[in-house]
């Protein structure tokens, strides 16, 4: 599933998200990136929100939870989640269409 069906111009992409060719290209000829969901980050990103939701971690819980499992960011480093939870990318795996709420990212 592509997030944006827009070019994505910010770089490496997010935790839970892959870079796909957007099918476009700029005026230099390259081709335009969007992002779509990694399947197993996603799945990560779903469990960092269950934790907050259902057990009340906090960020320094969250990060080493996941050092502790082994899991790294996209750059390959040891987590800390202060920015994390509240980058707008991540929204799209806990917000229901149709109320625009968040939800449980379990159910």
């Amino acid at each position: 599933m592509i997030w944006a069906r827009v070019p994505y111009r910010g770089g490496s992409a997010p935790f839970g998200y892959a870079l796909v060719n957007s099918g476009l290209t700029n005026k230099k000829g390259k081709a335009l990136m969007a992002l779509a969901l990694d399947d197993v980050q996603a799945a990560c990103v779903r469990q960092i929100f269950d934790w907050v939701k259902h057990d009340g971690y906090g960020s320094g819980r969250i990060a080493k939870s996941l050092n502790e499992q082994g899991i790294t960011t996209s750059a390959r480093l040891k987590w800390s989640l202060r920015k994390s939870l509240s980058n707008r990318r991540s929204q799209p795996f806990c917000r229901r269409p149709e109320t625009d709420r968040f939800r449980s990212c379990s159910s």
